[in-house]
């Protein structure tokens, strides 16, 4: 009896209306270094390219690009540069690129 219950479930859960073509957002910017806490990892890939681990540097400190950017002193669109690896650091933020 129990086992025909959860089949008869399982079957009502299969047919159940879903969100279909619906896709889930993204938790907001300031959500983002508790969600990272909470789990105890970042849940994207960091990567070794300049671009991957500066996107993964603001995303977990729950920066915004414009807010790194003012920390690094440079413009946003220098910064949105190095994430897409179309440049890379120079002079004094070399070091960055290490």
């Amino acid at each position: 009896m129990l086992i025909r219950d959860q089949e008869r479930s399982a079957e009502r859960a299969a047919t159940a209306p879903t969100l279909a073509g619906h896709r889930p957002t993204p938790p907001a910017l300031r959500f983002l270094p508790g969600i990272v806490q909470f789990l105890g990892y970042a849940p994207w890939n960091a990567g070794g390219a300049i671009g991957e681990r500066l996107l993964a540097y603001w995303l977990e400190r729950g920066l915004s690009q414009e807010a790194l950017a003012a920390v690094l002193g440079v413009d946003p669109g220098t910064l949105g540069g190095w994430e897409r690896s179309l440049r890379v650091p120079t002079g004094r933020l070399v070091a960055v690129n290490s």
